[in-house]
């Protein structure tokens, strides 16, 4: 997690080996991450652009590693 994470919105998933589980995943943004990659890493599921250092974190994922930290805002 970038030392300068901070919170900005949450949305819910569905997952599960049946789409059965629903989960909340946090949107976060980090200047320093922004800084280090390119801007047309941040996107959404749609494909829209997003700010710059904008990540997630999908806490529960009982049927895969257990979490997920990604660039953007789509787990899927």
């Amino acid at each position: 997690m970038p030392y300068d994470a901070a919170s900005r919105s949450t949305f819910i998933i569905r997952d599960g080996p049946y789409n059965d589980d629903s989960v909340t995943v946090l949107v976060y943004q980090s200047r320093s991450l922004g800084r280090i990659l390119q801007a047309l890493n941040f996107q959404d599921c749609q494909g829209a652009i997003l700010p710059a250092g904008t990540f997630f974190l999908d806490p529960h994922k009982p049927y895969d590693s257990g979490w997920t930290l990604g660039v953007g805002s789509c787990p899927n």
